[in-house]
């Protein structure tokens, strides 16, 4: 990766980090799935 690429990434990276903090007020607390729903989605594979 040379200076002008790393230049460009790293712009990326910060107006991400800036995106997520100005809109953290409207994400959920708490993740919107009910107990038992990972679960019951794994039960489709077997192991």
């Amino acid at each position: 990766m040379n200076e002008d690429d790393f230049r460009q990434w790293s712009r990326r990276a910060a107006d991400w980090g800036a995106d997520y903090r100005s809109s953290l007020r409207e994400r959920p607390v708490r993740p919107r799935i009910e107990p038992g729903d990972i679960y019951r989605s794994l039960e489709r594979f077997t192991f």
